[in-house]
Parts: C-alpha cells; structure tokens; sequence
C-alpha cells in the first residue's frame, strides 16, 4: 500500500495582526505596572501609543514616553506582553537618564531584562 503524504491545513492569515491595538497595547502596560519590578519602577500613569506596520522591529520606544507595537510581527499575547516590557524597559532607562538611542541594549538593559524575565516567567533568550 502506498504511504501518502500529510496535508496540513492552513487557515487564511490576513496580512496584520488583529491582536494589536491602541487599546491592547495600554492594557498590556497598565498591566505590567503592576508587577514588580516594574511597580517599583515609577513609570508615568500614561504613555503614548502607535500601532506599527514595521516588519523590521516587534516594537519601538521613542522619548520620552512613545512605545510602539509592530501589528505586522506581533501575533500573540505572549510576544505582545513581551515586547511591551521590553520596551517599558527602555523607558525607565530614559527616565533615569541612561537611554542611549545608539547603544540601547547595554548592561543596564540587560539587567532590568534579567529582572523581568525571573519575575514573571521569562526565558531572557530573544527578550
């Protein structure tokens, strides 16, 4: 008998994230606010939010309180609530005057990644 092949079945994937929106992104903020470490970190009430088409980066932060969210690479919760905090990292390093635009994952970065991934269940690896 004749071993036939699987055929996986796909299901359409439009060309944008749905899961991406103003609103989902400052729930995932104000979410994170409120675990340590970063409810000790003092981070402004409010930011400023914009939904991306980039397909070069998950997220962005610009100064001084701007975190954008790519709805083009962010497909899940999981990698929405990551890149969030990865890039509320970068502003509490702005906030304490240490962002730098040109070398932005330096050891100050990647000791408040360390920090965050332990608290919440994290592996650090593409963090």
């Amino acid at each position: 008998m004749k071993q036939r092949g699987r055929i996986k079945a796909v299901l359409p994937r439009t060309k944008y994230s749905n899961l991406v929106t103003e609103a989902s992104v400052i729930g995932c903020y104000d979410v994170l606010r409120t675990v340590y470490p970063f409810c000790d970190w003092d981070l402004p009430n409010e930011v400023e939010v914009t939904v991306l088409d980039d397909v070069d980066a998950y997220g962005e932060f610009i100064e001084p309180n701007e975190i954008n969210i790519s709805k083009a690479l962010v497909w899940d919760i999981n990698d929405l609530m990551r890149t969030v905090a990865h890039e509320m990292i970068h502003l509490k390093q702005h906030h304490l005057g240490k962002f730098d635009e040109n070398n932005p994952h330096d050891k100050l970065f990647w000791r408040m990644a360390r920090e965050v991934c332990l608290s919440v269940g994290w592996k650090q690896e593409g963090f």
